[in-house]
């Protein structure tokens, strides 16, 4: 079995969608899969390398952060993309395409489908599924519309990573089941520290993690809102760190000037997954007030490091997060609940240790492995 994968976006670019293909990709050829992957070139990245058993080929984009793209941006990857695979598919001589977001990458699967017959797997993730931050992306939707059907309708198989997602897609997508191959997390590098609640036990500073794009969808915004309503009720001090870059950076220090938090509050800029995942394993409370997601890695990450989890009650967040078990489930843009939250872990260590524990119960169901087993099944079906 050979497969090509293609994504705009794979590590060191972009963020959870990227980890998870490059997690997919190289386990699908720990299991004895031919992979190659078509990406996207950044600035030292070499054009072809073999790593973790797969061929990687970067080919030349316009893109300016190594974080995240403008549409105009994304669209030089399709053009770039388009001119190269003639190219690559003769090469490597693929069995089957897979293929991550709907747009913009969508179309190459399309593409290869019409001119050299090759099927191909839909993964969307997220903010390629219309209705998916319908005021924000709504428009963008509904000008692709056409393209994002005719992309749906063509693929072997269409994916989502969470039921919610699913159930979202499933609204504009009538030709067959949109079926659902959940993320999984890396265990090597995302683990707790010591026992679990050694540090959260004490009562020295409440340290709490954000890790995200800085965009408005993540609700980084909120969390600053939260902690300026909440000065003063907890007996020792809060810290946020603040990892991400994105649009939003330059307002948000901003609001955190305004609102007097310069003391509380840290941005950490971009970080390694290993330098997250660090951070991760010297916090107490991982904070992530998201408005909507496919279905973050992030939160499965900060749970495989035995944090109790501060979120939003979204669908991609309820299959992760229960309410009182392993966190807190808050209305989606309440700063009000989330300060109330953030004063509950912190008032009471020892329930903080109990959901981190549940936190580590609960993401050993989510298994990268299990993931690509699955998608190498529809990859089978499809040939």
């Amino acid at each position: 079995m050979r497969i090509l994968l293609l994504n705009y976006e794979f590590p060191p670019l972009g963020g959870g969608a990227g980890n998870a293909s490059a997690q997919i990709a190289k386990c699908l050829a720990r299991m004895g899969v031919e992979v190659a992957v078509v990406t996207s070139r950044y600035h030292g990245l070499a054009p072809y390398e073999v790593k973790e058993g797969c061929t990687i080929y970067r080919v030349p984009v316009v893109r300016r952060y190594l974080d995240h793209c403008s549409i105009a941006e994304m669209a030089t990857f399709v053009a770039s993309a388009a001119f190269s695979m003639r190219s690559i598919i003769k090469s490597f001589s693929p069995n089957v395409l897979l293929v991550f977001f709907g747009m913009p990458t969508g179309p190459l699967g399309l593409y290869a489908k019409k001119l050299f017959r090759l099927p191909y797997i839909l993964s969307l993730r997220g903010g390629d599924v219309p209705g998916f931050l319908a005021g924000e992306l709504g428009l963008s939707h509904r000008m692709v519309g056409s393209i994002t059907k005719a992309v749906w309708n063509d693929a072997s198989a269409v994916v989502a990573n969470s039921e919610g997602l699913a159930k979202l897609a499933q609204r504009s997508y009538d030709k067959g089941v949109v079926h659902v191959i959940p993320n999984g997390v890396d265990i090597s590098t995302f683990y707790p520290m010591g026992p679990i609640g050694r540090k959260r036990c004490s009562n020295d500073t409440m340290s709490m993690i954000f890790v995200a794009r800085l965009v408005e969808q993540k609700g980084a915004k909120l969390i600053l809102q939260a902690m300026s309503g909440i000065a003063g009720r907890l007996q020792r001090p809060i810290k946020l760190e603040i990892i991400g870059k994105g649009p939003e950076e330059e307002s948000l220090k901003s609001i955190v000037e305004d609102l007097g938090l310069n003391e509380m509050v840290c941005f950490s800029g971009w970080l390694e997954r290993s330098g997250v995942a660090d951070r991760m394993r010297h916090s107490d409370v991982f904070v992530f007030p998201s408005y909507e997601e496919g279905m973050p890695n992030v939160v499965l990450e900060a749970m495989a490091c035995g944090l109790p989890i501060i979120t939003t009650d979204i669908y991609a967040i309820r299959g992760l997060v229960e309410d009182g078990v392993n966190g807190i489930l808050i209305p989606p843009g309440d700063a009000q609940a989330l300060g109330e939250a953030i004063v509950a872990l912190g008032s009471d260590p020892v329930m903080a240790q109990a959901m981190g524990q549940e936190s580590l119960e609960i993401v050993k169901q989510y298994d990268w492995m299990k993931s690509a087993e699955a998608y190498l099944r529809l990859a089978e079906g499809a040939v």
